[in-house]
């Protein structure tokens, strides 16, 4: 058996609690170890022909047992790699959906081989391009043959129900915030006092105790009768267990089917927002992309440079990303946008085309970031990033400096960068507010110069001027 040693490894943000063991990286590849106490339980696992059949049906990574070593603990799995990582925060309205129901049809499966997943929030969900995995193999508990509740019912409303009801109702703000923090879910008394205003004349302490009682009692028929015992001595305990001993309890089974049902039915309209539609003109009557000239120009560039890797800045619906992906060697593609209607879109279109793309709501110049796990520049920094008809809006409209701008651009490539300077501004082509006298060429030139060298300037249309360069940083090294 080979040893790995320990000094090379490294340990995965998210892995800070496990039953079983940890989450680490080695040599490009992810793996679990298992603490020797829960060897046993891994092997049964895996001999139960659950994660073969969960594999089967893409719900989780391929995922198996090593003949590694690490000091100090009985076993080493290995995963098969996703290599972009996105957070719940991070996704859509339809991401989080099929999140949820991933997490459902998991159980639904495990259930048969009296397995189920003893926790189940939105970071233990990773999208491998259209399709959300569940990754935490440590999750997994026996249960009694027959058992039909779940002990992770409770978390499952917190952590994909509410938010998706919250979003039905035409609050993402809200909805993604609640998705923000590992650990810290929306509680049932926000929830409550969110969605029916009258009950605040309760208050929220007693909503918090209602909901105590209600999910407690949920998972009544999982508690040990020495703890109900102890937790509740004289009548009310003797009266409990003598209704748990002979099968009178009601509440307690988890229909996994209804809850993919319930779920599937919650739905969510566009909020019409600013960018939502701006790519729609990009498709011809017969529902085909019409490329244009700049379009065709980008696949020559990424062609001619072997390119394999891609993110997009401000990419909108993922147009350009998608076609990367259909027409040259890029292998994986990422496309940040801000917009949530045009990010839902690439997702759903994405997904109806089975195309693997990977797409991301976020602001890539002041991202969202959560207590743990990595910024979004490190995550999906690629071989070139993209940014198309991007600065002049944040120059012009937001007043950013030129200079933060490019800096954070930079920090999301590991070589390359195609990137748009509109000489006309903010021009739609009717009209166009002034220009400073210093918004020029030879400024965005002289600016983009302290970051990148330039290999190609060329003009692809009366308001489009194409920088491509090589990030300085990487000519150095």
């Amino acid at each position: 058996m080979e040893e790995i040693p320990a000094e090379e490894i490294k340990v995965s943000e998210l892995s800070a609690a496990n039953d079983i063991g940890f989450v680490f990286y080695w040599k490009n590849r992810i793996f679990r170890a298992i603490n020797a106490e829960a060897v046993d339980k891994v092997k049964d696992i895996f001999k139960s022909g659950m994660i073969e059949e969960l594999t089967e049906n893409n719900l989780i990574p391929k995922s198996w047992i090593t003949d590694y070593k690490l000091e100090g603990y009985g076993l080493v799995t290995e995963h098969a790699k996703i290599d972009v990582v996105s957070y719940p925060y991070e996704w859509t309205f339809s991401m989080l959906k099929d999140a949820a129901l991933t997490v459902l049809k998991v159980n639904e499966i495990a259930r048969k081989y009296n397995y189920q997943t003893h926790d189940c929030h939105a970071f233990n969900i990773v999208l491998d391009g259209m399709h959300p995995k569940y990754v935490d193999l440590g999750s997994f508990i026996k249960i009694e043959e027959g058992y039909r509740g779940w002990v992770a019912y409770e978390e499952f409303i917190r952590s994909y129900y509410y938010p998706l009801k919250i979003w039905s109702a035409d609050n993402s703000f809200f909805a993604r915030r609640a998705l923000a923090f590992v650990g810290d879910m929306i509680t049932h008394e926000s929830y409550v006092l969110y969605k029916y205003p009258f009950t605040k004349i309760l208050g929220s302490f007693r909503i918090k105790k209602m909901a105590e009682y209600y999910f407690n009692y949920r998972i009544l028929s999982t508690i040990p009768l020495i703890r109900i015992k102890n937790r509740f001595p004289g009548i009310i305990g003797s009266l409990i267990i003598f209704i748990k001993e002979n099968n009178l309890l009601f509440l307690q089974s988890v229909n996994y089917e209804k809850l993919i049902r319930k779920s599937k039915r919650i739905s969510h309209k566009p909020s019409n927002t600013k960018w939502g539609q701006y790519q729609n003109g990009v498709y011809t009557d017969s529902g085909k992309l019409a490329l244009s000239p700049r379009f065709e120009r980008i696949i020559e560039i990424i062609k001619d440079n072997d390119i394999k890797s891609v993110v997009e800045l401000g990419g909108n619906q993922g147009i350009l990303s998608r076609i990367l992906l259909d027409r040259t060697h890029v292998e994986c593609a990422t496309c940040i946008d801000y917009d949530e209607d045009a990010v839902e879109l690439m997702y759903t279109l994405s997904k109806r085309e089975h195309i693997s793309l990977n797409p991301i709501l976020q602001n890539c110049m002041f991202p969202v970031v959560g207590s743990c796990g990595k910024p979004p520049w490190e995550r999906f920094k690629s071989e070139v990033v993209i940014a198309l008809a991007l600065t002049h809006h944040i120059i012009l409209s937001q007043g950013l400096r030129i200079e933060f701008i490019l800096e954070r651009i930079s920090r999301y490539t590991k070589k390359y960068i195609i990137i748009e300077f509109m000489p006309m501004g903010l021009w739609d082509g009717r009209y166009a507010p002034p220009i400073p006298e210093w918004y020029t060429i030879d400024w965005f030139r002289r600016s983009f110069e302290q970051y990148f060298k330039i290999i190609l300037e060329e003009q692809i249309e009366e308001n489009r001027i194409l920088f491509f360069g090589e990030l300085l940083n990487s000519i150095a090294k």
